[in-house]
């Protein structure tokens, strides 16, 4: 967002400002907003809200956090301060779980796609966000829902202020963020991507799609759908699996197609996407004609 002039830069200010704004911009559609300067997890400071409390829609919004996670127990790197780290809490009584994964993942790409003032966010099954449907799309942001007792716990990470420098140089060629594609996109009108401006966003984008009904929610999930039609390499119960993919379900299950023709479908909760280089691609590929027991993936999120 371009600030006006003579407004002080949000990411000065502490949490209390935010919180503050926040409450401002989302209170009217029933979240109430909790903002912490650092964190280990809003996963868990959100939980522990909820107990006091229920029935409650939270929004738990942290300027750093240290040590959040992914899916199947897996890190999600913020190390700079540069991102946005947000739980949702929303009573399992308000939500249809098959439907929460796919409101979450449309709500995030909605939100980026506001703040970038253009489309083009599309979804990479299962959590991610990424910037467009090319060859190697790069993550923009990520998506975590924990169900713990009566309530789920709806986690998004988006990255916003970072520069390549920032990811961690294994993960930078793989990675983007708001400000990169803002600078990207010249022929634009100037935007200037915010961490408090991208919550309010999401809070308003997440208010937006849980209002929807289902049949709107999966028909917009597969528009941004990126996998399908695409080879893809997954991993299930240990052993990789590589082919086409006929369709996502995301709740459900992946149907691929292997190289000899045949269907396999492989369970959503315990199957992993994984991604290769090029070049570590094809010396795994080598790897595994020689040594077969060497197959196991070793870069699956």
């Amino acid at each position: 967002m371009i600030k006006p002039r003579g407004e002080p830069d949000s990411e000065l200010l502490p949490a209390v400002a935010w919180e503050r704004a926040l409450r401002d911009a989302v209170a009217p559609d029933g979240w109430l907003p909790h903002v912490v300067e650092t964190t280990p997890s809003t996963q868990d400071i959100a939980w522990e809200l909820s107990r006091t409390a229920p029935a409650q829609r939270l929004m738990v919004v942290a300027k750093r956090q240290t040590a959040g996670r992914g899916r199947l127990g897996r890190a999600w790197v913020d190390e700079r301060d540069k991102g946005l780290a947000a739980t949702f809490v929303i009573p399992v009584a308000d939500a249809e779980p098959g439907l929460l994964p796919l409101a979450a993942g449309l709500a995030a790409a909605d939100a980026c796609d506001a703040i970038l003032r253009r489309g083009g966010c599309m979804i990479r099954w299962p959590n991610d966000v990424v910037e467009g449907a090319g060859d190697r799309p790069r993550k923009l942001a990520g998506v975590l829902i924990e169900r713990r007792d009566d309530v789920f716990l709806i986690g998004i990470g988006i990255n916003v202020l970072h520069t390549p420098a920032d990811f961690p140089e294994a993960l930078s060629p793989h990675a983007t963020s708001l400000v990169q594609l803002a600078q990207a996109g010249a022929e634009q009108p100037r935007v200037d991507p915010r961490r408090l401006t991208t919550a309010i966003s999401l809070a308003l984008a997440l208010h937006a799609r849980l209002r929807q009904p289902g049949d709107v929610i999966a028909q917009a999930w597969k528009r941004r759908d990126v996998l399908r039609g695409r080879e893809a390499t997954f991993v299930c119960d240990g052993v990789e699996r590589r082919g086409v993919v006929e369709a996502v379900d995301p709740a459900a299950a992946i149907v691929l197609r292997t190289g000899d023709g045949s269907l396999i479908t492989l369970p959503a909760a315990t199957t992993s996407l994984v991604h290769h280089a090029p070049a570590l691609l094809r010396a795994r590929r080598a790897a595994a004609h020689s040594h077969p027991e060497s197959n196991a993936a070793t870069n699956a999120r």
